[in-house]
Order: C-alpha cells, then sequence, then structure tokens
C-alpha cells in the first residue's frame, strides 16, 4: 500500500492533474511520479541494458537457427 503525504490542497490537485504517464523522458506523470515513491524507478536503467541484450542474443539465435536450417536442407539434397 502506498501513502502519499502532501502539504496542501494544491499538491493533491497538482497530483490529481497528473497525465498517466508522461510524454518525454524530461517530464512527470503519474506513472513516473508512483515509480519515485516506490523506488522502482531504479531499475528503469538495468532493465533497458538487458532488453538490449536479450535483442542480441534473439538475432543471434536467428542466425543460428538459419545456419542449422540450412545445414538440414544441404543435408537432404546431398545423396
Amino acid at each position: 500500500m502506498v501513502v502519499v503525504v502532501v502539504d496542501g490542497q494544491g499538491e493533491v490537485e497538482q497530483i490529481a492533474m497528473m497525465k498517466p504517464k508522461a510524454a518525454s523522458e524530461h517530464e512527470d506523470g503519474m506513472l513516473e511520479f508512483l515509480e519515485d515513491i516506490i523506488g522502482s524507478s531504479r531499475y528503469q536503467q538495468p532493465i533497458t541494458v538487458l532488453a538490449a541484450r536479450v535483442e542480441e542474443l534473439n538475432e543471434l539465435r536467428g542466425e543460428k537457427v538459419s545456419l542449422i536450417i540450412t545445414c538440414l536442407a544441404f543435408v537432404r539434397l546431398v545423396p
């Protein structure tokens, strides 16, 4: 459970008027606000790095699968 403590009515109104998600990296939306409170924003950079690595490995896997398919096709053609 997340409890947000605010000092005045103005802050409550500001929070209520937040967009659900920021339109750019330099803006804050409700999602980014809650991530900062919860602490999950610290995982954003490691997740981005790991997602790039997963993409690299998927490309490598695709190359290997293609090579295997080519080899199997070649073996079937050779008597």
